[in-house]
């Protein structure tokens, strides 16, 4: 259940558009927000942070109470009037800081802010959401620009929401699934919101088919590849279905082929092109390994495509050290799908 939500704010109005969804996942669960402002010497102070400039200790102290006053009036606004509402304050690396607050607060989502594609096309220099994302223990609800999908839901009318869900036969791209679903169906109650399982396969390229014929293979591999993912999505569902009980949550799902994982799943989210889908989403849902370098590179970067190119809300899940253990489930090496980076 997603009860404790952690929002971090920096004072832009960007960032305050996390705010109404917090607090509709607070209200629908009965939950708590979080709100956490961190001071960056060296980013708001520039030169005087990097020397031992007596003034420093003052500056530092004058922008933490600013800081607080900021978050004192933000906790009392109109979007969080009646939802318990605390707020937290620090000094030094922010992405550190969000992260140590999210593990010693228990906290089950955090909801940011990003400027969207300028961020994630630098990630050499290393973004707060980046390294959020990358690190964090809990699911990241990522809002990247305003007049974002989910930014029309009102707080009292009734608004489906519909989900999105990228997985590729892993334990670590099924991990995002129940965070998927408990969040789908705060966001949309008292209305039935939707979350869609999805498996995308790609085409065999014209040498591997020539590379077949020569060998004398005489298998479909297509017609097995998508009659496996079908298995594999039905046990998906049914699995999530009797971990959510009787939540108001629909739960569908289908097999896609592609010849490009990342701009087909960005094509099925956005417009709900598709053969089961007829209708855009409003949420992306993918797994991320948390790796870095040159590892990361070599597993792929399916997730960093989409997050760079998608105009749409993402949420992020880093699975924890036990799925990364388990062996992958009902996926073989001729099934190539949805890859995680």
């Amino acid at each position: 259940m997603l009860k404790r939500i952690l929002v971090p704010l920096d004072g832009s109005t960007l960032a305050e558009q996390a705010l109404p969804l917090a607090a509709r996942i607070a209200r629908a669960t009965g939950g708590s927000v979080l709100l956490v402002r961190v001071v960056n010497a060296l980013q708001q102070f520039g030169m005087y942070a990097r020397e031992a400039s007596p003034y420093l200790q003052e500056m530092v102290d004058e922008a933490l109470m600013q800081a607080t006053v900021y978050l004192t009036q933000v906790a009392t606004s109109k979007p969080l009037n009646g939802i318990n509402t605390r707020i937290a304050v620090f000094s030094g690396s922010v992405a550190a800081h969000i992260l140590d607050i999210a593990r010693d607060e228990q906290i089950d989502l955090l909801v940011m802010s990003s400027h969207g594609y300028s961020d994630f096309k630098h990630w050499a220099l290393g973004s707060i959401a980046q390294k959020v994302i990358r690190h964090s223990p809990v699911p990241v609800l990522l809002l990247r620009k305003q007049g974002h999908k989910l930014s029309g839901l009102s707080q009292k009318l009734p608004h489906p929401v519909r989900a999105l869900v990228a997985l590729d036969g892993s334990p670590f791209a099924e991990a995002t699934a129940r965070p998927a679903a408990e969040l789908v169906a705060a966001l949309s109650t008292p209305a039935r919101g939707e979350v869609h399982l999805m498996q995308l396969v790609k085409l065999p390229t014209v040498e591997e088919e020539m590379m077949c014929e020569r060998v004398g293979l005489d298998v479909d591999f297509r017609q097995a590849a998508l009659r496996e993912c079908g298995e594999y999505l039905q046990a998906v569902r049914e699995r999530l279905c009797r971990e959510m009980g009787d939540a108001d949550t629909d739960i569908t799902w289908s097999v896609e082929e592609c010849s490009d994982v990342a701009e087909a799943l960005i094509a099925l989210a956005e417009r709900g092109e598709g053969i089961a889908l007829h209708q855009p989403s409003d949420l992306l849902v993918m797994a991320t390994h948390g790796r870095g370098g040159l590892q990361r590179w070599l597993m792929g970067s399916v997730t960093e495509r989409a997050l760079e190119h998608s105009s749409l809300p993402v949420l992020i899940v880093r699975p924890g050290e036990q799925a990364a253990k388990e062996p992958k489930a009902l996926y073989e090496e001729t099934v190539q799908g949805v890859g995680q980076d």
